[in-house]
């Protein structure tokens, strides 16, 4: 089971780091031992959904059928045509950005504004605290990297000797972005109240336009998609 999933996963173009939740559905999925095979693959981060491990759960017998309910409701009142021009390639295949987009903060930390994998046209904004009158803004795609945190073993103590466990250290790894390919930089004068907004906005051509904002002050950019 647990070579199948991670086959799956390896299939989709992605790592056991990237799944946020697993739905199991089907009647094998109320089986312990099918749910835990499954868990073990995926870092404590992911959530797999199974009765197993929340008895409050949607039966997994009826996901499928109630999925198929959903979509059904929702097409009932278009006609053939809608219907048939709703699964053109451009609608079906939903255009989406393959990494985040963000700014650099003042440790050189990669801050995010749109995550990856987001379909556009999207547009997000954050806002950055500022330490003096002139702002300067870094844009950039992040770059994925994982991080390893080594978890020691437990420590037991007692009051003749100390003991400790007998586990292997613990290695927990996690994703964490950082400031990759550096997409535009925009200056920002007169900054008000120490604070700039930074929007990013794709357009459903795929092109990213940047705009910092503080009062009055408005610096606009166009990054044109290749």
């Amino acid at each position: 089971m647990a070579a199948f999933v991670e086959s799956v996963v390896k299939k989709a173009g992605l790592e056991n780091l990237d799944i946020d939740e697993v739905l199991l559905v089907g009647g094998s999925s109320k089986i312990p031992k099918v749910a835990a095979n499954v868990q073990i693959v995926f870092p404590e981060s992911t959530v797999v959904v199974a009765p197993v491990f929340n008895t409050k759960t949607t039966d997994p017998n009826e996901l499928i059928s109630r999925g198929a309910a959903l979509q059904a409701s929702m097409v009932e009142s278009f006609d053939a045509e809608e219907i048939q021009e709703s699964l053109q390639p451009v609608v079906v295949n939903t255009q989406h950005i393959s990494k985040p987009i963000g700014v650099a903060g003042a440790n050189g930390e990669f801050i995010q504004i749109i995550s990856a994998e987001t379909a556009y046209p999207i547009r997000k904004s954050i806002t950055l605290d500022v330490s003096g009158p002139t702002a300067f803004v870094e844009v950039y795609e992040g770059k994925r990297t994982v991080k390893e945190t080594v978890v020691e073993a437990e420590k037991f103590s007692d009051d003749e000797d100390d003991e400790f466990s007998d586990d292997e250290p613990e290695v927990v790894k996690e994703v964490v972005y950082v400031p990759g390919t550096l997409l535009a930089q925009l200056g920002v004068q007169s900054v008000e109240g120490k604070k700039v907004e930074i929007i990013a906005n794709i357009t459903k051509d795929g092109s990213l336009q940047i705009t910092a904002r503080s009062g009055a002050t408005v610096v606009k950019g166009d990054i044109v998609s290749a």
